[in-house]
């Protein structure tokens, strides 16, 4: 899922995998005006007649932030570890062209120079010209990093949920970058 902000999509993809597969929805709930609840299940064992395995997601949006809560519940009697994997991506492109791809599959979306960099907890986008940061906090963090996935091994069992936190937050670097966003709102 993306998160845009400011005329700008900072992050482009979002992407929840357990044990290397997406989750099979079950449902979706509006908590607040602010906050959603999106409920699905995870297959990781074929031996069981239902999946065993309930990922729940909420999530929480406000000026320049959006976090999420992301619960694993396990319903087998034997513990069980999983991989979970989360792909994060930003390019800040500008939201306008990025409406218009619905309407010319052809047109592609231009993408600025990203700086990435990690610090073991939190991942930092970059956008070199705009002097824009995305952050996003992990916690717990990640037990290992590939090129495009943050990877966590759990281990879930009845009663013993797992739960990851990540907070996604934007900052202008430039005071002269935030005078630019207000100047072109008010002219809109």
């Amino acid at each position: 899922s993306d998160v845009c902000s400011s005329d700008l999509r900072h992050i482009s993809r979002f992407v929840l995998h357990v044990d290397g597969a997406p989750l099979d929805p079950l449902g979706a709930t509006v908590l607040s005006p602010e906050r959603e609840r999106f409920s699905g299940v995870a297959v990781t064992r074929a031996d069981l007649p239902d999946a065993p395995l309930e990922v729940t997601r909420t999530r929480a949006v406000s000026a320049g932030r959006v976090s999420e809560v992301i619960h694993l519940d396990w319903w087998a009697p034997e513990p069980h570890e999983v991989f979970v994997s989360l792909q994060v991506d930003a390019d800040f492109a500008d939201i306008f062209e990025i409406r218009e791809i619905g309407f010319t599959p052809t047109t592609t979306v231009t993408r600025y120079p990203v700086r990435t960099t990690w610090d073991g907890r939190e991942l930092r986008f970059q956008e070199v010209g705009l002097e824009l940061d995305t952050h996003v906090r992990f916690d717990p963090p990640p037990d290992s990093r590939s090129a495009d996935a943050m990877i966590w091994h759990a281990t879930v069992a009845r009663g013993r949920p797992w739960e990851l936190r990540v907070a996604r937050s934007e900052e202008h670097t430039s005071e002269l970058q935030s005078l630019a966003y207000l100047v072109c709102r008010l002219l809109l």
